[in-house]
């Protein structure tokens, strides 16, 4: 049976003498009506036309003609008709409610932002597999190497180092607990959690470390004491990430690397392979956290971000001029291990962008690649290649008037 016949035959049973003009003005109006809606729209506006046509005709044929009851007896059957009619274009069935599909499309969404929550998760259910017992360690190492002992013309150079490391992991501590309070989202607050045990971990067996050497231990350089502040101290969380997993994590990286491959001592040298392999997990809560901030960030922001890494770099320049003298004792180049500082750098980069493009959150707002752009030419100026007596006169001047205000603001900011 078609729309048309449908809306006709119910009409037919209620007509009346009173309603012959309307009825007949009615059944005309819907059927047209009807023919024309279901050709141009096949949808929802059949029912939604015969409706307003029905009253429509209703309203100038003069309704008053007609019986109250009689009317709305029209009105309510010319309804179920147009019902019918529009069941019958789209079938009786109601199977095809829930399509589109879009479950499909949402459950990929939350299974892609799973997916990279996981990621972070994963960093804090790995530090926990891979936690390793501090004390039982180095009192492991003690047995099998004996009580640690460094050559005397390289244990003054060695216990500045060392120092500058133990302060290091004290405000790395700080630092990520203070990344484990601060931050809402559950998982990345569980890895700074993980990075924050690591920390304290590294901070209480390199004391013990070098209790077993029976030397006091140098106090922290100025400088350095000025950036570990400025990092924990900051109220920014990009500014923190950017300062500890970007800047510090790497330096720290670099100079266990440069410890272990100069074989100071055996148990150092063994020690530290646990240090080297726990930082480099620790990198990865500011590539997977960071992009996600540095997204939201305005110009202003992006800029006072920048600002702060190039403060941080040139702190660490200054901080580490002094130490040059003290590395060369130690048998580690100063030039190879910032080339290992710089290469850690871009590589994290790299990492972060790659995280942004996944998250379509856009290019890095607000973080210079070191490894790229004026990075290695800074690095030439500050290590030039063949060491300071090797560049031109100007710039040997410069470099040694900046070790001497370096070594100057160190004692001072002590």
């Amino acid at each position: 049976m078609t729309p048309t016949l449908a809306v006709t035959e119910e009409a037919t049973n209620v007509r009346t003498n009173e309603a012959a003009n309307v009825e007949a003005n009615v059944e005309a109006n819907v059927e047209v009506n009807v023919e024309a809606n279901v050709e141009a729209d096949g949808n929802a506006n059949v029912k939604a036309n015969v409706e307003a046509n029905v009253k429509a005709n209703v309203t100038t044929n003069d309704v008053t003609t007609v019986k109250a009851n009689d009317a709305a007896s029209t009105r309510n059957r010319l309804e179920v008709g147009a019902e019918r009619a529009f069941g019958w274009l789209l079938g009786s069935s109601g199977a095809k409610k829930q399509w589109p599909p879009y479950e499909l499309i949402e459950d990929t969404i939350e299974t892609t932002a799973r997916a990279k929550l996981d990621k972070l998760e994963r960093l804090y259910h790995k530090g926990q597999d891979l936690a390793w017992d501090g004390r039982e360690v180095l009192n492991a190492l003690v047995e099998k190497h004996g009580r640690p002992r460094i050559p005397e013309d390289k244990k003054e150079s060695a216990l500045i180092l060392l120092g500058l490391l133990m302060w290091g992991e004290l405000a790395a501590w700080a630092i990520s607990a203070d990344l484990a309070e601060r931050i809402d989202d559950v998982e990345a607050k569980m890895a700074a959690t993980s990075q924050a045990h690591d920390e304290a971990r590294h901070f209480y067996v390199l004391r013990d470390y070098v209790r077993l050497l029976g030397e006091p231990l140098p106090r922290l350089g100025g400088v350095g004491r000025k950036l570990l502040i400025d990092v924990l101290e900051t109220d920014s969380l990009v500014h923190k990430l950017i300062g500890m997993q970007l800047m510090v994590e790497s330096n720290a990286l670099a100079i266990f690397r440069s410890l272990v491959n100069a074989e100071l001592e055996p148990v150092l040298t063994d020690l530290l392979a646990y240090y080297e392999r726990d930082e480099a997990r620790h990198v990865a809560l500011g590539v997977l956290y960071l992009p996600r901030l540095l997204s939201k960030l305005s110009r202003f922001e992006a800029a006072r971000a920048q600002a702060f890494q190039l403060r941080c770099v040139g702190l660490l320049i200054s901080g580490g001029l002094p130490l040059r003298p003290h590395l060369v004792r130690l048998g580690i180049d100063p030039r190879k291990m910032a080339e290992r500082v710089v290469k850690l750098q871009g590589e994290v980069f790299d990492q972060m962008r790659a995280t942004a493009k996944e998250e379509e959150s856009g290019w890095l707002r607000g973080v210079l690649n070191p490894a790229a752009g004026a990075g290695p030419n800074l690095l030439d100026f500050v290590h030039p290649v063949g060491g300071i007596e090797a560049a031109p006169p100007v710039h040997r001047a410069i470099l040694r008037a900046w070790a001497r205000g370096a070594r100057f603001a160190d004692r001072a900011l002590a």
